[in-house]
């Protein structure tokens, strides 16, 4: 009886197995099929909302070949656009509002009057007339001012040094002041050679060399303007003075230069301090050269010195 009672229960055991089985299975079936039904509906109503957007992207799309015949298209369809003076477009097959043609109107008018900040209506202001013979002379001034020679400030140094050589004066009677105290070492000739201790050689002087000591002052020795500093391998250097009436002066073997191109000189003013010689005037020394020239000839400034 209990071995019969046992197989009794293990056959009920397996029955409720297989129903159990069973029954996952149809679970499983309905799932699939609600899945692949899902799937196609979603599917079928993309299909239609893509249709419907492509339908309305063709309807907004442009058609640019029509614009060129847009006065033949507007005829066709009746049409008719008309510019009025003020600007506003009037469309006769359209509903224009009043009063949006009025605001228009009075945008685009002389008339209007904005309000100011306060919240008052503005007032229109009328320019006073201007006094035509004020502004005649003030014309008049202004053209008399550009005839007038330039200012100082927008000439070139060669301008100005051109306006002041014009403007001077230089007689051969007058006498010149020695640049430096010193005895000549070097005379001025042009005629016949003199002896250059330095090179050891004789040739033609075109200059006086006057012996001097170094970090003495070189004054002018006439009144003139500065055309040239530069400097020069033999003389170190130089500055040149116009004195006028084709007149020059240059100073050479010059140290801490005072003046620049363009300046205006007097007789006696500060134009630098006796150099160190340069190897051209070794044995000489330190020295000045002193070299006058009329119309860029060579002139001996031992005739005009005092």
């Amino acid at each position: 009886m209990e071995i019969r009672g046992g197989n009794h229960f293990s056959g009920n055991n397996k029955d409720k197995k297989k129903a159990g089985k069973r029954g996952l299975g149809r679970e499983k079936i309905v799932m699939l099929v609600t899945s692949v039904t899902v799937l196609t509906v979603l599917t079928v109503t993309g299909i239609c909302v893509g249709q419907k957007k492509d339908e309305k992207l063709e309807q907004q799309r442009i058609d640019f070949s029509s614009i060129g015949g847009k006065e033949e298209d507007q005829s066709d369809s009746g049409m008719k656009t008309t510019d009025s003076a003020d600007g506003f477009v009037e469309h006769d097959d359209l509903d224009v509002d009043p009063e949006l043609y009025r605001q228009y109107k009075e945008a685009n008018s002389g008339d209007v009057q904005n309000p100011d900040l306060s919240g008052n209506a503005g007032t229109e202001v009328t320019p006073e007339p201007e006094n035509e013979e004020a502004v005649e002379n003030g014309q008049k001034e202004e053209d008399d001012s550009k005839d007038s020679a330039p200012s100082m400030s927008s000439m070139t140094v060669a301008q100005i040094i051109e306006e002041k050589k014009d403007a001077l004066i230089f007689d051969a009677d007058q006498s010149l002041a020695w640049p430096v105290v010193g005895n000549v070492i070097v005379n001025y000739s042009m005629d016949s050679y003199v002896y250059f201790a330095t090179l050891e050689q004789y040739r033609y002087s075109d200059a006086i060399v006057i012996g001097a000591t170094q970090g003495e002052q070189i004054t002018a020795a006439a009144d003139g303007v500065v055309t040239d500093v530069f400097y020069n391998e033999e003389i170190g250097n130089a500055v040149t003075v116009a004195l006028g009436s084709g007149y020059e002066m240059t100073y050479g073997q010059l140290d801490d230069v005072q003046v620049a191109a363009g300046d205006t000189v007097s007789r006696g003013e500060l134009l630098g301090v006796v150099a160190a010689p340069t190897k051209y005037y070794s044995v000489e020394g330190p020295n000045v050269y002193f070299k006058m020239t009329k119309d860029h000839e060579p002139v001996n400034p031992l005739t005009l010195l005092q």
